[in-house]
């Protein structure tokens, strides 16, 4: 019962360790720097927010020199409202092929801009009094580029459906791991560097066509030896995310959810990734009550709790009683997630403020989201599930192989052709829609072609023992090579034919037939190289081989130690 206890707490542990309160030092006298503070805003359809900046701005004991609002193609009151508060506006810009819309605001806005410090600020930012002072102030000391988390203000209850999503972006920018990361990112919502280290950067010219432009943008500022420091804002700078509606939340999020963690330190995805799995297992706690698991996990639920309502003081203002239903947000997050891989994946752009953000390509993330897919369709034991349905537990028949044959031997012709289609299936269907997505192809598509059989050999629906995946197989073959399932096909039936005529009226053993799909299998190889096939699918075929190998150990085990046993008696 206390396993899950014991999971959890270091799980939740991992929260502390990513999570560091390092809010913008304020310092009780003035800056002594005093160089001219440009203020560049981009904005597109912003007039709701730009009234909260502006007057914020105008409120800084530390007044900037300049404010410079860019125009990006509103068609609401955007331009009249930043002229009525006495910005310089900037627009009329049309955007250049490989631009990004922010991209192309944010440069303009820097070319416009004659100060020796700029500060970026996204339109829904808020600043307090003293925040540009300490913005100013904290660049001085770390000498470099400088960023801020902003403080999340809500209102509507849509709007803290965004904890969950909050506090894994702030870990992101405060895990310790980050410092030493040559990607090491900026918050693009608020940026202060000094012209001079822009310009040694490249600035928004060098990540025009980034979609997560502040992300790659640290990074640029890392390669030309500026240091990137990145701050929580809470106290001094604020943002309402997403005030026109929760439609507008999840594009927002979904812009950049899944290809942002290409971006982090390893060890910061992994104890991110330990924090989330730690909270769902915890936030399963009401599906247990009724079992002798129930304090364990009530204990685990609490302790998040608990760490919830501490990190949120930090991240945001979330209500009294949504970090204690935290797994509302968590669901939130989930959907975002599917959302933002189903555009990844799929349809190759994000709609946000009426424009099509491309996102996706043929990049890392791509090919770690379509592998992932694939081995959970191959996971899915259909076999082993409908021998359940049958009464037969499939791993107490023949040989234990939860696969279509053993489902055929324990209940009948109907189940077993049933199982053999349906396996056949999960490796056929998502490899032919990968393919036909066009977003993957050589390589990389090879390599997630072969998830679908990982996925039936190490399935995570039986602990990691699942079966010997050849219907799986031929399955992924017809979908990435229609020639080349048809040549196993005919492989696998000559060997069957020559072990008949060898073998005569005895019957085939388990050891044979493992030889056969095994050896089959490299024959296929041979066989792709003397056809020339694409050098991705020739080395698919030796690493499917290699996999066959792997799942039939036992038999080609067995078989060599007869066949050894046998030389030593003649």
């Amino acid at each position: 019962m206390w396993i899950w206890l014991a999971f959890m707490v270091p799980a939740c542990a991992a929260g502390f360790v990513l999570f560091r309160r390092n809010t913008i030092p304020q310092s009780a006298s003035r800056s002594s720097d005093a160089s001219r503070l440009s203020v560049v805003i981009p904005a597109r359809n912003e007039e709701e927010n730009l009234p909260h900046l502006l007057s914020s701005l105008r409120a800084q004991r530390r007044r900037p020199y300049e404010i410079i609002v860019v125009d990006d193609g509103s068609t609401d009151r955007t331009g009249p409202v930043a002229r009525q508060f006495g910005a310089t506006l900037v627009e009329g810009l049309p955007l250049p092929e490989g631009w990004t819309g922010k991209n192309w605001a944010v440069w303009n806005g820097y070319l416009r801009a004659t100060g020796d410090l700029i500060a970026f600020l996204d339109a829904d930012v808020r600043l307090a009094p003293d925040a540009l002072g300490a913005l100013v102030e904290a660049r001085s000391r770390t000498n470099g580029v400088v960023s801020v988390v902003p403080y999340h203000y809500t209102e509507k209850l849509y709007e803290r459906l965004a904890l969950v999503p909050n506090l894994l972006g702030l870990f992101a920018f405060t895990s310790p791991f980050e410092r030493a990361n040559p990607q090491k990112g900026l918050y693009g919502s608020c940026i202060l560097t000094s012209r001079a280290d822009y310009e040694r950067a490249k600035g928004h010219e060098g990540v025009k066509g980034e979609l997560l432009d502040d992300l790659t943008l640290g990074a640029r500022f890392a390669e030309a030896g500026v240091p990137v420091t990145n701050f929580i804002g809470r106290g001094l700078v604020s943002f309402r995310m997403y005030p026109g509606g929760i439609r507008s939340e999840v594009e927002g999020f979904g812009k950049g959810a899944v290809q942002s963690t290409g971006k982090l330190a390893k060890p910061t995805v992994l104890l991110v990734a330990l924090w989330l799995v730690g909270l769902i297992c915890a936030e399963a706690a009401p599906f247990v009550l009724h079992t002798a698991v129930a304090p364990a996990w009530a204990a685990g639920y609490l302790l998040y709790t608990l760490q919830i309502y501490y990190f949120s003081r930090h991240t945001g203002r979330f209500g009294h009683w949504l970090p204690a239903l935290h797994p509302i947000s968590t669901a939130f997050f989930l959907y975002i997630m599917l959302y933002s891989s189903y555009r990844v994946l799929f349809v190759g752009h994000v709609p946000w403020k009426g424009r099509k953000i491309r996102v996706g390509g043929r990049s890392q993330v791509t090919a770690l989201l379509w592998s992932a897919a694939l081995f959970l369709c191959g996971s899915l034991m259909f076999s082993y599930w409908l021998g359940l349905a049958a009464r037969s537990n499939l791993r107490e028949i023949g040989d234990g192989n939860p696969g279509a044959l053993n489902l055929w031997r324990a209940a009948g012709f109907a189940y077993g052709v049933t199982g053999i289609a349906l396996d056949f299936a999960k490796g056929f269907v998502p490899v032919a829609i990968m393919l036909a997505s066009g977003r993957m192809s050589g390589y990389a598509a090879a390599a997630a072609s072969l998830m679908p059989v990982l996925g039936h050999a190490f399935s995570p629906f039986l602990r990691g023992k699942g079966g010997k995946a050849i219907a799986t197989t031929f399955g992924v073959w017809c979908g990435l090579s229609f020639e080349g399932a048809l040549a196993y096909a005919v492989i696998l039936a000559a060997l069957l034919f020559v072990g008949r005529q060898a073998r005569g009226t005895k019957k085939a053993s388990a050891e044979a037939d493992a030889f056969q799909v095994v050896l089959g299998m490299l024959l296929l190889f041979v066989y792709a190289l003397a056809r020339s096939f694409p050098a991705p699918i020739a080395a698919f075929a030796l690493a499917n081989g290699l996999l066959l190998a792997f799942t039939h150990r036992r038999e080609l085990w067995r078989l060599a130690a007869r066949r050894g046993a046998d030389r030593m008696h003649r």
